[in-house]
Formats: structure tokens, sequence, C-alpha cells
């Protein structure tokens, strides 16, 4: 209701301005006939001739008049042009927040698993070190190859140094009826348990010179047990240097 009484008024104005007048008010209500076509149409449905008139007069004015349209362009095009920038600068920060956020949870998912991870890992070492006490093969590389794997932690291989992992694992390789493939997982451990200090002291002080070259000594060359033969001998000289 309020925007059609507005709507009357302008009309009203517009009808009753005589088609010489050109002052800024009748400058201003053409103007708003040209952008709004509901006002033009109200004013010619009031009073045809005047409408007519001042239409002409309009068209015809000068450069007044279309510097007066040319600047309410503008503003009504650089009204637009920022309504599309809010949209948009919207729109991308809708896209962005889900972003943000998942960026930063993952940040803090991955901090808690590096101060978590070593503790889980050194309470895993006494559950590899039982695997190697069993009697299937499959069981006992299983409990090898985690060991290795836990034991590229440095809290891992502390606890494997306390747990006493060294003496089991040089007591795997002396048995009798022990598979080579049980052999080259046992070595794989123990070169990672010698790749630290407290590895290599505990390793000494298991005999593993003494069992590693006894190992040695009862084995012969071939395919099968080249690559093995070639970890003990490099054991050897780092033990012997230690």
């Amino acid at each position: 209701m309020q925007a059609r009484g507005s709507l009357a008024a302008l009309a009203r104005l517009l009808a009753t301005a005589e088609p010489s007048t050109g002052g800024p008010a009748a400058l201003l209500v053409r103007s708003l006939c040209n952008v709004c076509p509901t006002i033009g149409a109200s004013t010619a449905a009031a009073r045809p001739s005047a409408f007519a008139a001042s239409h002409r007069q309009w068209q015809q004015g000068g450069n007044g008049c279309a510097h007066g349209w040319t600047a309410l362009r503008q503003f009504s095009s650089g009204k637009q042009a920022v309504n599309e920038d809010a949209v948009i600068m919207e729109a991308v920060e809708d896209t962005l927040r889900p972003r943000v956020l998942r960026f930063f949870a993952f940040f803090m998912i991955c901090g808690a698993g590096i101060k978590v991870l070593p503790i889980v890992a050194a309470q895993a070492v006494g559950n590899c070190l039982a695997l190697l006490d069993a009697q299937q093969p499959f069981m006992v590389k299983a409990g090898c190859s985690r060991l290795q794997l836990l034991m590229r932690l440095e809290a891992g291989r502390q606890k494997a140094v306390e747990e006493g992992a060294a003496r089991k694992l040089l007591r795997l390789m002396q048995r009798p009826d022990v598979e080579q493939g049980v052999i080259d997982y046992a070595l794989s451990a123990i070169s990672m348990l010698a790749g630290c200090d407290e590895g290599l002291q505990a390793l000494a002080e298991a005999g593993g010179i003494a069992a590693l070259e006894a190992w040695l000594a009862g084995v012969q060359r071939s395919p099968v047990t080249e690559d093995a033969m070639d970890s003990v001998q490099q054991l050897l000289a780092v033990l012997s240097t230690a």
C-alpha cells in the first residue's frame, strides 16, 4: 500500500509539471519514469498530454538531462556490482570455512597421534617378543616383522632393549629347526636394534658376536642364504667396533 501511494504521488507530481519545467524535481521524476515503467504508466494514465510533452522534453533536454540519466545509471550499476561482490565474498567464505575447520581438526589429530604413538609402540613390544617363542613359523615371522616396525621409533627401541629383545633374537637364530625365512626376519630385527647405541651394547652383552659367528660357521653359502650371510658379516663388523 505504501509503495502504491508513493507511485501515485510521483505520478501526480509529473502530471502537474508543465512541459517547460526544467527544475531538479521534474528531472528527478522523469528519471524515475525511465527507471521504473510503473511510474510512467501511472503518469500517462493521469495526464497523457503532459506526460507525452514531458517525455519529449526529457529526450531533447540536452546535456543536463543526459548527465542526470548517466549518473543515475552508474549509481544503479555500481550498487548492483557491490551486491554481486558481497554475494561472491559470502560464497567464498562459506566454501573456505569447512576447509579451514578440517585442516585444524587434522592438525589436532596428528598432534595427538604423535604424542600417543610412542606410548602404544612401547606397550606393544612385549607382545611381539612373546611371539618369538611360538612354534609356528608364521607367528614368529609376524613377531619379528612387527618388532622391526615398532623399533623405528625411539621409544620402541628403548623398550625392546629393556625387554631383552637382543637375547631373544639371538636365541632364535640358534634354534636347530628354524627356517631360513625366520632367520631373515630375525636378522632384519637385529639390524634395526643395532641402529642405536643401547641396542649395540645389548647385543654385545648378550653374546651377539659369538652367536652370529656360530651361525655363520654352520651354514653353507647358497642363493637362499647368501643375503643372510652378508647381513651377518655386516653385523659382526659393526659389533666388533662397538
